[in-house]
């Protein structure tokens, strides 16, 4: 009845928590065993400071484990890798504990945001993945792949009082689905040093209060945030950017820090050498950057084309130098080959046309209205950075408006002029009709599995976590290897 402590920790214990030992029990450590089945009433331990229980194999819920109104001195709850269910109770945090640490188990939402923004005293909240413990994964393959989504995560947007919280020094909320953004206009609380928000989906740009914060630790990372980041960005020990929509300029004090990660899937840009780089991010060796001085090498290259392009039809029209030369062979021009090519190039240069003409200029007005970067250059006009209903449904439009003309050129092409002889003539028309009814439903199909495949690709890379995204980057792998060679 007198036992104060009790601390049998990594010892590969088996079966379950026993009830009451010792009414004046003040440190509970049971963690690193094979603990399994429900964790029993406490209610009756007074005296009870800290709960040390991660690491086991716990199931059940917390609703009637705590009492607020009796036990008045638990300090320190740590319950991570288990595989706990049910809400998080208001009862658990109006003990005002210092720490409470719920990782790793099957924990649901909503947060009891009342209970836990009144707590003054807390000074670590950590709930990193609070509901993807394996008994509530649901794997996405059989087999060895480890892809898989949530029965139910947390969702809903983050309590921003937990920003204020006066003592709050760790906050962790990575991997439970938050969206919404972070309020600009938000005050964070002095004493935070290390902020976690990552692999959830939040949108928006990091408020510059944020940015000029000091902090030992800030990861972001894995989120759909925005904007630009800057200058005055505090130098802090570890920042973790990265798998954003962020673009712009990359602060200079970014260049000698020792832990940080940003370039991954944003797009910054930098010097045509590549040396204002952070010198230690993983990703720096096979970054490409984006800025308008590649723009301007682009839109060379492209004149230069243009140029080439006009002078060739210039020579064409003034010297006639294909038709000299086809003239002269009336062995290639009366070949059904000959023609074949003809069609084939004039729907091309039509299809470029339309390209060049229609499509580019659809993709840069959607994207200064939906695009997902602050600053695009003029290489990365592409459907893929823009987000919402309204570009989608005009991609698929417009897609579908070439398919279309590209079917009506080739159902409507004439048969070949240069053939004679009617039995030719006749022969070559059914033969045309033959390639061009195996040709089309061949030409739509590789359309609609590419665009649907690259399609499910984006709504990954937007939607879902890094490790299925992974795993689709693999398929999609496999997919252009065997889909070009085969198809």
């Amino acid at each position: 009845s007198h036992l104060r402590y009790l601390s049998v920790s990594n010892n590969a214990l088996t079966g379950t928590l026993p009830g009451i030992i010792s009414t004046s029990l003040q440190h509970l450590q049971a963690h690193d065993n094979l603990i399994s089945g429900t964790i029993p009433s406490l209610v009756d331990l007074t005296l009870l400071q800290v709960v040390l229980l991660q690491n086991n194999q716990l199931t059940g819920n917390l609703d009637y484990v705590f009492d607020p109104t009796t036990q008045f001195q638990v300090a320190t709850i740590v319950l991570n890798n288990n595989q706990l269910t049910g809400m998080l109770p208001e009862s658990l945090f109006q003990l005002k504990p210092q720490t409470f640490v719920g990782t790793s188990n099957c924990f649901e939402g909503p947060l009891p945001v009342s209970a836990i923004c009144s707590n003054k005293n807390l000074v670590s909240f950590v709930i990193d993945g609070m509901s993807s413990a394996v008994s509530c994964r649901n794997k996405l393959f059989v087999g060895p792949l480890s892809a898989y989504t949530l029965e139910h995560a947390v969702d809903g947007s983050i309590p921003t009082c937990l920003f204020t919280l006066p003592n709050i020094t760790t906050l962790h909320l990575s991997g439970n689905g938050f969206t919404s953004s972070i309020p600009g206009d938000i005050l964070f609380s002095d004493t935070l040093i290390d902020l976690s928000l990552s692999h959830n989906a939040l949108t928006g740009t990091i408020p510059a209060k944020l940015q000029h914060k000091k902090c030992s630790n800030i990861d972001l990372s894995y989120n759909r945030l925005s904007g630009t980041l800057s200058s005055g960005f505090a130098s802090n020990e570890s920042i973790e950017l990265e798998n954003n929509r962020l673009s712009g300029v990359i602060p200079a004090q970014f260049r000698t820090l020792a832990s940080l990660s940003i370039l991954g899937s944003n797009t910054f840009s930098c010097l045509y050498d590549q040396s204002d780089l952070p010198e230690n991010d993983p990703d720096r060796l096979h970054y490409h950057c984006g800025s308008n001085s590649f723009d301007s090498l682009y839109y060379t290259w492209l004149g230069a084309v243009v140029c080439s392009a006009v002078f060739f039809m210039y020579l064409e029209w003034k010297h006639g130098i294909v038709r000299s030369v086809l003239s002269r062979d009336i062995l290639l021009r009366d070949t059904n080959l000959y023609y074949t090519f003809t069609t084939i190039c004039s729907v091309s240069l039509r299809c470029t046309l339309y390209a060049v003409v229609v499509l580019l200029p659809l993709y840069g007005l959607c994207s200064t209205r939906y695009g997902t970067q602050t600053y695009e250059y003029a290489y990365q006009v592409s459907g893929v950075y823009m987000s919402g209903v309204v570009p989608f449904a005009l991609d698929w439009l417009f897609w579908w408006i070439l398919l279309a003309g590209m079917w009506l050129m080739l159902r409507y092409t004439p048969s070949s002029p240069l053939i004679v002889n009617p039995v030719s003539t006749k022969s070559a028309y059914h033969s045309a009709r033959q390639t061009m009814s195996i040709l089309i439903p061949y030409l739509l199909i590789d359309c609609i599995v590419v665009a649907g495949v690259n399609a499910a690709y984006v709504y990954v890379a937007v939607y879902k976590s890094s490790t299925l995204l992974t795993i689709v980057q693999t398929l999609l792998s496999i997919f252009k290897i065997v889909w070009g060679k085969w198809a």
